[in-house]
């Protein structure tokens, strides 16, 4: 089993515990209130509520992208014991708008860097041009009806991470080898291109075999993926409150 001390809660899922444990907690006090007072009060309360606490979910959306990350974390667990896991990390990243470039997942292997992208999207997605900023999504509804959507382009994404990661590596002196992998979580979702993109595709269900063939490749410095293993560490430890590895 891969090394897994640096794998930390996702933090939209801690809020998504942190609002149901409040509202459980609420909803009995209004219930109370709105008996007492013929339910007069019971939409002033519930609004405030929302001021106070946050709609009860943070939204379909965003607790999808939690399930596909904790999705493909649990999957990398799978990794051999010379494999570190990270997850959630946040590359200092100047050119940023919030100054950092988040990653769902890096698998740190003992001769290469896998940063790892994941995608929960259902449906079929229908892969563009590399530099597309978007991607479409054809998906069926619920009588029959196929329709389309729009995703952010994940090619182009874990590409401006892994730049992103190589320059944050290169201040610290550290040149390594990274590739990226974009992840389809979703055990429904199907991908579709006449295509080859230097970011490969892959489902959840061969991440690991993917991960390995990188890691079977061309021998790296070892040395330096070390150092680049350590310099991520410390980079995640202030949140995971972890201690120095020895």
């Amino acid at each position: 089993m891969a090394i897994l001390n640096y794998v930390q809660p996702l933090k939209d899922r801690v809020e998504q515990q942190r609002r149901t444990r409040l509202w459980l907690w609420y909803a009995p006090v209004m219930i109370v209130v709105g008996v007492v007072t013929s339910a007069i009060m019971l939409i002033p309360l519930w609004i405030l509520g929302i001021i106070l606490f946050g709609r009860q979910s943070i939204g379909d959306q965003r607790l999808s992208g939690v399930q596909g990350e904790e999705q493909l974390v649990r999957t990398l667990f799978s990794l051999p014991d010379d494999y570190t896991i990270l997850n959630q990390v946040h590359i200092p990243n100047a050119r940023s708008v919030t100054g950092t470039t988040e990653i769902d997942a890096i698998a740190v292997g003992p001769q290469s860097i896998i940063l790892l992208e994941a995608k929960n999207n259902g449906g079929t997605i229908v892969g563009g041009n590399e530099g597309d900023k978007e991607w479409s999504v054809r998906k069926v509804g619920r009588r029959g009806g196929v329709y389309s959507s729009n995703m952010r382009n994940p090619v182009r994404q874990a590409r401006s991470q892994m730049h992103a990661l190589r320059e944050w590596l290169a201040s610290q002196g550290i040149k390594v080898y990274i590739k990226p992998l974009v992840v389809l979580t979703n055990p429904g979702s199907t991908f579709e291109s006449d295509q080859n993109y230097s970011v490969p595709v892959v489902h959840v269900d061969h991440v690991i075999a993917k991960i390995r063939e990188f890691g079977d490749g061309e021998p790296r410095d070892r040395g330096e993926v070390e150092r680049a293993r350590h310099a991520l560490v410390e980079l995640v430890q202030p949140k995971t409150g972890l201690k120095r590895p020895r």
